[in-house]
């Protein structure tokens, strides 16, 4: 049974839609597990996570373009047999994650997290603010 390694935050899922002659209707969902860097409830912040899949679920990974797009940004990779731990297998993966992780305290280092998007680092609070970070 093959293997899919992630990086990312949040579990995925792939669905694999049947037509009909109404709605579309889900005939398959693949769940691909997540956690990078998220704490769990030992305290443990994993690096990548494995999921176990069926052969003929990954058949149809191989030909799902959202999944081969996660596996080219290197989020996500699959090996045919479990014979590669989890750490050794993602460090030729995308180790930054994607943009629904958790800072790390060093990220919160002035000027270290220069993200826009991100309102505590554009200017919401100001200097002597009872709001602005001590």
């Amino acid at each position: 049974m093959p293997y899919i390694y992630s990086t990312l935050t949040a579990s995925q899922n792939f669905v694999e839609w049947k037509e009909t002659s109404d709605l579309p209707i889900a005939a398959r969902k693949i769940t691909i597990l997540g956690g990078h860097g998220v704490i769990n409830k030992q305290f443990v912040t994993p690096r990548g996570v494995v999921t176990k899949v069926s052969d003929k679920d990954m058949e149809f990974l191989k030909t799902y373009p959202p999944f081969l797009k996660m596996v080219e940004e290197g989020f996500l990779s699959y090996e045919d047999k479990k014979n590669v731990d989890v750490e050794k297998k993602i460090v030729h993966m995308n180790l930054k994650g994607d943009n629904s992780r958790q800072l790390t305290p060093a990220e919160f280092e002035k000027g270290t997290y220069d993200d826009p998007h991100n309102r505590l680092f554009t200017g919401l609070f100001k200097e002597g603010s009872r709001m602005a970070p001590q």
